[in-house]
């Protein structure tokens, strides 16, 4: 699978009447879809020693790019233009009281310091001349998914000195204990060397743009996976108190908690929960991951 595919992606894909949530389940799906064994690539790449580092790309891709890198990144934004509408859903949406373009705006410094923080440890993870973060063959999981939120914030108003060369430490030498002041070279080269390989990949693409509804039409009447490949783990259901087939209602544990999915449990392994919904275009499954969601039988209303 080319990792282009997967840049921008964070949110959900649709595959075979399936709608996948978060980058880190669409491409364990992906891979399983398109295995190498098939012609595909993979964003698992070997290491060019030999190995793999697939679980520690996705704990790197999930539990830091995702979940702590990212999160700093929206308060670059151009918080003073967003109308009083977009605010309140922000509010909603992140479980506090309210948002306000001041408080996200006298946030940026701060991030910026923790910005450079961890471009810091990108510098040392690239100090030994390594091509990719996890000195793969090919890019990873884990470039892509830094190279989506560096390359994002770099691009954002009032971030050029988050990225000046002379402002960012750079690799914390073995023999020493103090920090040396240098060029950035090494995160600002990987970061140039990964959007060039993305870019030559997009350049292969065609994409239609089609209207939702149709959208709709045609993930409704695509085939899908049997539930026999994902199954239904009896051991996972009694520890989380569930059944299959019970009505449940998913949520991230962050933002969103007041926006729960609803459907019929019909999957649920140790990578996923997987709801049955219905509409009026038809039946369709929802996918979630197991780690940063919590699924449970809704209280009846009284």
């Amino acid at each position: 699978m080319p990792l282009h595919s997967l840049e921008n992606s964070n949110i959900f894909c649709i595959l075979n009447r399936s709608p996948i949530t978060l980058s880190i389940l669409i491409a364990s799906t992906l891979e399983r879809r398109f295995p190498i064994s098939q012609g595909y690539g993979t964003i698992f790449p070997l290491r060019k020693s030999g190995g793999s580092d697939a679980s520690a790309i996705k704990i790197y891709a999930t539990h830091y790019t995702d979940s702590v890198l990212f999160p700093l990144g929206p308060v670059f934004l151009q918080w003073e233009k967003f109308p009083e509408v977009f605010l309140k859903d922000r509010a909603a949406f992140s479980n506090v009281p309210s948002v306000s373009a001041a408080s996200m705006i006298n946030l940026r410094g701060k991030n910026s310091s923790l910005i450079a923080s961890h471009i810091a440890l990108t510098e040392e993870q690239l100090g030994d001349g390594r091509e990719w973060l996890f000195d793969t063959t090919s890019p990873s999981l884990a470039d892509v998914s830094l190279h989506f939120i560096l390359s994002w914030i770099k691009a954002a108003p009032g971030t050029d000195s988050v990225f000046d060369e002379k402002n960012v430490p750079c690799t914390l030498k073995a023999s020493s204990t103090t920090v040396s002041y240098c060029l950035l070279i090494c995160t600002l080269q990987w970061l140039a060397r990964m959007s060039e390989y993305l870019d030559s990949g997009k350049s292969t693409l065609s994409v239609s743009k089609i209207k939702g509804d149709e959208a709709a039409r045609r993930i409704a009447s695509a085939a899908r996976e049997d539930y026999s490949v994902l199954g239904f783990d009896l051991v996972e259901a009694m520890r989380l108190g569930l059944k299959e087939g019970d009505i449940v209602q998913v949520a991230p544990n962050d933002t969103g908690r007041a926006f729960p999915t609803t459907g019929k449990l019909v999957g649920l392994n140790q990578e996923e929960f997987v709801l049955e919904t219905t509409s009026s275009f038809g039946v369709f499954r929802c996918h979630f991951p197991r780690i940063g969601f919590t699924a449970r039988v809704p209280k009846p209303k009284l």
